[in-house]
């Protein structure tokens, strides 16, 4: 991810005039919440945090008893140790947690212990992607994913690894870029992977044609051998993570490439619809925004900065996409993660838009209020009624989930890591994990003495 994957945060060449926007109609179902009141969150999937965007894959989680009021210090850090460099949110199942990270010239997943931080295992390779552009990272840039006993990961340089997650042992390993001739991007590979049953699921950007006669844009793995299950589309590889979704009882595939926002049958690669959409200007602008899902169980929502902005999607049964609203400039995020809650989205805008975070309603594209505060560009979660948000200056805050306007409850008075702090937070069993490129902490938000 998303990722995450953090990548993006250019000095804006002009700040764009910021405009509310008009409120559209739809045919959605209407709010029955209160502006004040969070939304009931359904039971949790677990309280791991195994991919980019949390157990349900959306950047929530259905943890309680959280602490939510802190000092200007912040919550207290229960462990700390030095990382190496890279975006990679961390991903904890289990107990276990990996951190993805470049140390000199070798790429690293490393497994600590969650509670303790104490290291476990490690598996290292060499590794050979030079960044093209000196402010940003030398990778990695995807974030890996636990599935069961398995852990998947897709180096910069395009090696894509299954590993035993209870020992490092490696399982099998694919050179995608090299196979599939995947064109250069300005930040090297960063699409996490999906996992899907038994199969995963990568955007490559292969120029070459697959074994099906299609296009190798996005490629399925099978989760036990690699082989190549199917391949799909001719567009470039981006850096926004594949989501599944279920919608009138079937399982469609999204996935926003680097220039089109593509549907598909996951369960054989069928291209089911396609629409453009592409991050324009220089080279280093690319797409780097998940999508993301309403509660309606029929819309899909996607955005990039600068240029193409906001979408919201409605699914046909067929897998077509209808426009139900757009809008340039409401939540143009580079590399921001959006988390819906209930009918909201929440999110941060690009540089181009002075790097505000904004409330917007999800179904109208309403601007519902917006947040100006010192974290500037930032990622965010939503826990227990509250989001957590982290600042690229790595100052940490927490809001009261509201409609009506910002209810900050806690807010650091100074950076718990440097800048640039561009990788978003993970929550597992009321621990938050916080990362830059030189650091991660464990911080408690556990009401109770641990």
């Amino acid at each position: 991810m998303l990722a995450r994957t953090a990548l993006l945060t250019f000095l804006a060449i002009a700040h764009l005039l910021v405009l509310g926007c008009a409120k559209r109609s739809t045919e959605t179902p209407q709010d029955q919440t209160t502006p004040g009141e969070p939304p009931a969150m359904s039971a949790p999937v677990s309280a791991d945090w195994p991919t980019p965007f949390g157990p349900r894959h959306d950047s929530t989680s259905a943890e309680t008893g959280l602490k939510h009021d802190w000092p200007d210090s912040g919550p207290p850090v229960l462990w700390e140790r030095p990382c190496g460099l890279g975006y990679s949110i961390p991903v904890v199942s289990d107990g276990r947690l990996i951190l993805f990270e470049r140390v000199d010239d070798r790429e690293i997943l490393t497994a600590l212990d969650a509670a303790t931080g104490e290291l476990q295992w490690e598996h290292a390779y060499p590794a050979t992607y030079v960044k093209e552009f000196e402010a940003y990272s030398d990778g990695p840039y995807a974030t890996p994913v636990i599935d069961g006993d398995a852990l998947f990961a897709l180096g910069a340089a395009g090696t894509f690894r299954c590993l035993d997650f209870q020992t490092g042992e490696l399982r099998w390993q694919r050179q995608l870029a090299d196979e599939y001739k995947s064109e250069p991007n300005a930040f090297g590979m960063g699409s996490s992977p999906l996992v899907i049953g038994d199969q995963v699921i990568v955007c490559v950007g292969g120029t070459v044609t697959g074994p099906n006669g299609h296009g190798t844009g996005i490629v399925s793995l099978d989760r036990t051998t690699g082989q190549t299950r199917w391949t799909a589309t001719n567009y470039g590889d981006s850096y926004a993570t594949p989501k599944v979704a279920t919608m009138h009882g079937r399982d469609f595939l999204f996935v926003l490439t680097e220039k089109a926002f593509v549907v598909l049958d996951p369960a054989n690669g069928t291209v089911l619809d396609d629409v453009p959409y592409e991050v324009r200007g220089a080279r280093e602008r690319v797409t780097a925004v998940s999508p993301v899902f309403g509660p309606d169980g029929e819309t899909v929502m996607i955005t990039g900065g600068p240029g193409p902005g906001t979408i919201l999607f409605r699914v046909s049964a067929e897998g077509k996409l209808t426009e139900v609203w757009k809008d340039h400039r409401i939540l143009d995020s580079q590399f921001n993660n959006l988390t819906v809650v209930d009918y909201v989205v929440f999110g941060f805008t690009s540089g181009w838009t002075q790097k505000i975070f904004r409330c917007v309603d999800y179904k109208t594209g309403e601007l519902l209020w917006e947040w100006d505060s010192d974290l500037r560009n930032g990622t965010s979660i939503y826990a227990d009624g509250h989001l957590y948000l982290l600042g690229e200056a790595g100052r940490l805050a927490c809001l009261k989930f509201n409609r009506a306007e910002p209810q900050v409850v806690s807010m650091t008075s100074d950076p718990l890591l440097k800048s640039p702090t561009y990788t978003a937070p993970a929550l597992s069993k009321h621990r938050l994990y916080l990362r830059n490129e030189s650091r991660i902490i464990c911080c408690d938000l556990s009401n109770e003495k641990r």
